[in-house]
């Protein structure tokens, strides 16, 4: 499949995962951030029925769609259980909504479609961007980190399920605690390195059912 052009799009982390200090990952063609004027989020996808085939690429391209943990920290998870809600029932409505609309834009006619999944949280993010309003503490990241493993799982067995492409970077850069490893951190939210990108790619042809008709 690497003979197809890889399109990588989503908010920030679809560019920085790819392409770091003016370096892009080989086999990787295009990464950018959509933003009009706010990056698109999961949630937004879902929500506005987001039709990628006008953004213009081709269509024999390989797309994967890539979103940070904005949409479990911020306002999608945390705002809402604060409004109530019960937390697997916020998660199945994001991701099923997501999908939803990633499996119409392969209907119509975005022939390969993928998902990467959400890197880890780190301990040390910026708090002028990224501000809970679950309480700090000790147990903060445990949160985190918890509501990234749910979203993942789902994730990947809706992948299964309708065949879509799934790019495990999570589990190459992850501690034991569920944390971005400080080694690979830009020391923000991002990563630094493509140290285990190449395997990862690998591991996502390999187990895609479609791979061997290509």
């Amino acid at each position: 499949m690497d003979k197809f052009p890889i399109i990588v799009i989503g908010d920030s982390h679809a560019t920085y995962s790819f392409s770091i200090n003016g370096i892009t990952y080989p086999r990787v063609t295009h990464s950018l951030r959509i933003a009009t004027p706010n990056s698109w989020t999961m949630h937004k996808v879902g929500r506005d029925n987001i039709d990628f085939t006008c953004i213009g690429f081709p269509k024999e391209s390989i797309m994967l769609l890539s979103f940070g943990w904005i949409d479990i920290n911020f306002q999608h998870i945390d705002k809402q259980i604060t409004l109530g809600r019960n937390v697997d029932e916020i998660i199945d409505t994001l991701v099923n909504g997501y999908i939803n609309i990633l499996v119409q834009n392969r209907d119509r006619g975005q022939k390969y479609i993928g998902v990467m999944n959400i890197l880890p949280p780190t301990t040390d993010d910026d708090k002028t961007i990224f501000t809970s309003v679950l309480p700090d503490g000790p147990s903060s990241i445990e949160i985190r980190a918890n509501f990234t493993k749910k979203m993942n799982h789902l994730l990947k067995q809706k992948c299964i399920e309708f065949n879509l492409l799934y790019l495990n970077l999570h589990d190459a850069y992850v501690n034991d605690d569920g944390s971005l490893k400080k080694e690979f951190s830009d020391g923000n939210v991002h990563l630094k390195t493509f140290i285990y990108h190449d395997k990862c790619f690998d591991e996502m042809f390999s187990s895609y059912t479609n791979f061997k008709i290509l």
